[in-house]
């Protein structure tokens, strides 16, 4: 039996969340602007398991738009890349609803 992490059950007892089998550690975040898109290479997650995302911190440009879209974030090898929402490709990204400044976040998990 772990003596760490988390479990949550439900209100019938079930489990809906239990973490007391999977460590995760922050292993890089960075918040930037919402314009820029950039990458990071992370040589030490080679041959591990990770999960990365960004979310909308800060400003939004333009100012006159209430939804924030925040970087797209994915994982090639050892290179963490995050791209600017007006930088997508896809038609569904192209009603710019308002980018945002972002803090990406990498974990490393087990």
């Amino acid at each position: 039996m772990s003596d760490y992490g988390i479990k949550i059950y439900n209100s019938g007892g079930t489990i809906v969340l239990d973490t007391t089998d999977t460590l995760s550690r922050l292993r890089y975040s960075v918040d930037v602007s919402a314009a820029v898109s950039s990458n990071i290479n992370l040589p030490d997650i080679a041959g591990l398991n990770t999960i990365q995302f960004s979310m909308p911190v800060g400003n939004i440009y333009p100012s006159t738009y209430y939804t924030k879209i925040s970087h797209y974030v994915y994982r090639s090898g050892t290179i963490i890349y995050w791209v600017a929402p007006d930088n997508f490709d896809s038609g569904y990204y192209n009603i710019y609803p308002g980018i945002a400044d972002s803090r990406i976040l990498v974990f490393l998990y087990t």
